[in-house]
């Protein structure tokens, strides 16, 4: 078929006519960049978007790596605080524990004190364990709040779902655009307008997303040193973790004397306890037994050393023999749970009180007797008094 073209309006009644004639029309007239235009601002904008979403995402999670970070230093300081408190009150039953042993005729009012004490210590134990829940409950808090990112994270892939069908409508858009390219060449001049100042707004945002690379490399140098901070934390934490059960199994110890002491006095001030081994039994004062150590070391029965580790043992008991009315001495150790190492300790000094020339039994006296105790000590001939006290 055949087209006669004299003028441009016979052009524009041949496109008319051919319409399939069009799109070879602006292949020729239009250079390849030119009709990717359209998809490479699309993109651009895409990438934009995306960028800006990024970069919003880094600076909320530093946000909340900072509030960690101060929260850790916060419950840091609040340790420090109460660790200063527990070592004064330790320090405080230490010096009470001194003036126990170098000032018998004091105890009960030291005692009073140590019992007080101990009040106060049990006190900040049990903020030490509310403190610990309100530690768990912060990580509860942080576990619902990744559930929340989550949840954002859902919508967001959703958003991004909504956005690709919005990219179709448009490339429909665009094919509409392309059946109005024919009206007017005074849209072709816009549309070159347009693309000049998308040219230089596409300038303008190379030149923007240059500084937000800065942004996000600096971000995330921030985000390295966090980690390391974060990391030093944990591992301050961990000691000071360790710090504490350290803490602990002390208090522990001190708690295990402590009751010790108590039961030695309570045991000091009722020597009718001793009564089913012994008639009429006495408990000895310490200028009794170191008068009697000093007679044996004198006499050359016991050596200074054996008179020391003699002179350790928890109570001496003077009392009288069932059978024959004859003096008896009892070597007593005190101790909460005995064991075998309360056995032991009773026969060596049961030895050396024979040794220095007195008749002697070893006692041993608890709230609760070891089994294995029990048998090592009936071979040893061991007396075993249970204490309830009320």
């Amino acid at each position: 078929m055949t087209v006669v073209i004299r003028e441009f309006q016979d052009i524009l009644r041949a496109l008319e006519t051919y319409p399939e004639w069009r799109e070879e029309l602006r292949r020729y007239i239009l250079s390849d960049d030119f009709l990717a235009l359209p998809r490479i601002v699309r993109e651009l904008a895409e990438a934009q978007k995306r960028t800006e979403a990024k970069v919003a995402e880094l600076a909320e999670a530093q946000k909340r790596t900072e509030a960690k970070v101060a929260e850790l230093a916060e419950a840091q300081k609040r340790t420090e605080e109460r660790l200063n408190r527990l070592e004064q009150t330790v320090q405080e039953l230490a010096e009470a524990q001194k003036r126990t042993e170098a000032k018998v005729a004091e105890l009960a009012e030291a005692q009073k004190r140590t019992e007080e004490r101990l009040n106060r210590l049990e006190q900040i134990v049990q903020e030490l364990a509310e403190a610990q829940k309100r530690t768990e409950a912060k990580v509860a808090e942080l576990a619902e709040a990744q559930k929340r990112t989550e949840e954002r994270l859902n919508r967001l892939e959703q958003t991004v779902q909504e956005l690709a069908e919005a990219q179709k409508r448009t490339e429909a858009k665009v094919a509409e655009l392309a059946e109005a390219q024919k009206r007017t060449e005074e849209r072709l001049n816009r549309l070159e307008q347009t693309v000049q100042e998308l040219a230089e707004a596409q300038k303008r945002t190379e030149e923007r997303l240059n500084r937000l690379e800065q942004i996000v490399q600096e971000l995330a140098e921030a985000q390295k040193r966090t980690e390391e901070r974060l990391a030093r934390l944990e591992q301050v934490v961990q000691e000071l973790a360790e710090a504490q059960k350290r803490t602990e199994g002390g208090l522990q110890i001190l708690r295990g004397r402590f009751e010790g002491l108590r039961l030695e006095e309570y045991c000091r001030h009722r020597p009718f306890f001793f009564s089913r081994v012994v008639r009429r039994p006495a408990v000895l004062s310490p200028n009794e037994v170191s008068n009697m150590l000093e007679d044996a070391i004198d006499a050359g029965t016991l050596t200074e050393d054996e008179a020391y580790f003699l002179g350790q043992a928890d109570l001496f008991v003077r009392g009288y023999h069932r059978r024959d009315n004859t003096p008896l001495y009892l070597a007593v150790e005190v101790s909460v749970r005995v064991d075998t190492e309360d056995v032991g300790r009773a026969v060596l000094r049961r030895n050396l009180l024979t040794k220095a020339g007195y008749t002697a039994l070893p006692v041993v006296v608890g709230e609760s007797v070891h089994e294995l105790a029990e048998k090592v000590g009936q071979g040893e001939g061991v007396q075993f008094i249970v204490v309830k006290r009320e």
